[in-house]
């Protein structure tokens, strides 16, 4: 005769202890699907973790209008960074014309067609020219390849490469570009960037050097 009593008794301890080992499991489940914080707990404030994870850009040097100031070029690919000593020499608006300033799309290669032609600026535009001196004063070779954007009353205007690299090669000797040479050490160079802003407007100051995924320009360089 089955004794009844002790096959309940049976049927319960089995259903307890399966509770317990399938409370088991889902504790571990769940540690186990829970995403953890790669930059460890959160401590503190949301505001100071925050700002320990994406730091602010470094503070503005403000460089008065004809000051030479000091310029390290830093590489992405990890290159030797290059020291530079740069002044903003001046900066020419109200030009509605650049002689040399455009490619002559005429130009085969020949003599029988000049290669460079007058560039013009479009209605309601006019040129505005940033003069640059630069010297190295590192340790190693760099180009003066960096620019910035010019500030005409609360707006930025970005350079008209193009044009830049013209004038350039049109205005400037090979010994006084340091754009497509590299520069050694203790030597000086010179740079032009083009701007196309509104005509009658007037240069305030240039940002520089131009702004990258890296972050925003660090000086803004006054221009009068």
């Amino acid at each position: 005769m089955i004794n009844i009593k002790k096959g309940l008794a049976a049927l319960a301890i089995a259903g307890v202890s399966a509770l317990a080992f399938s409370g088991c499991n889902a504790a571990t489940i769940a540690e186990d699907v829970i995403p953890t914080d790669p930059h460890g707990p959160l401590d503190g404030p949301v505001e100071e973790w925050e700002a320990e994870q994406y730091p602010a850009p470094p503070s503005v040097i403000e460089v008065p209008a004809g000051q030479t100031f000091d310029y390290t070029k830093v590489y992405s690919d990890g290159s030797a960074t290059v020291d530079w000593k740069v002044q903003l020499t001046k900066v020419e608006c109200g030009l509605d014309r650049i002689p040399k300033g455009a490619d002559n799309p005429k130009w085969q290669g020949g003599d029988d067609v000049p290669q460079h032609v007058t560039a013009k600026a479009a209605s309601g535009k006019q040129f505005c020219i940033a003069h640059w001196d630069w010297t190295n004063v590192g340790k190693t070779p760099g180009y003066t390849d960096d620019a910035g954007d010019i500030v005409i009353g609360d707006e930025r205007y970005t350079r008209e490469d193009e044009i830049s690299e013209t004038i350039e090669e049109t205005h400037l000797t090979a010994e006084e570009s340091g754009r497509y040479d590299e520069t050694n050490p203790h030597d000086k160079v010179k740079s032009l960037d083009v701007y196309v802003v509104p005509a009658g407007a007037t240069a305030e100051a240039v940002w520089f050097p131009m702004a990258t995924f890296d972050g925003d320009s660090s000086y803004l360089v006054k221009a009068k």
